[in-house]
């Protein structure tokens, strides 16, 4: 799938909520450089800050986390929208905004895709 973009099967990780805590072992042993973190489904959302804390660690510098549903339907951008989904979202962007050890990029396609480079060693 990744090939003609330059990437192997053996650099690339698609993980969801359910395959995302078998999979922390064998990528323990291993430096990705894309892992694209699904955590759309509700018993996700409260733990995607514990799940980029834990892939930061097991990426590479330079390696790539894709979080989808960052935007939640644009109701982050709304302060009229409290429930508790928009309030982690916004959390959550406010947390990997700050962070110093990423890049970020946020994306405004679909319900939202946020991009967090691992930054370079100095």
């Amino acid at each position: 799938m990744f090939e003609r973009y330059g990437a192997d099967a053996a650099t690339v990780n698609l993980l969801s909520r359910r395959r995302l805590p078998r999979a922390l072992p064998a990528l323990q042993e291993e430096r990705r450089v894309l892992i694209l973190c699904r955590t759309s489904s509700p018993g996700a959302r409260d733990l995607r800050r514990a799940y980029c804390e834990k892939l930061l660690q097991l990426i590479r510098p330079g390696g790539l986390i894709a979080v989808d549903d960052t935007l939640w339907n644009a109701h982050v951008a709304n302060p009229r929208d409290n429930d508790s989904a928009t309030v982690e979202l916004r959390a959550f962007n406010d947390y990997v905004d700050r962070d110093e050890r990423v890049d970020l990029a946020l994306v405004p396609i679909g319900d939202g895709l946020t991009l967090l480079r691992k930054r370079l060693m100095d």
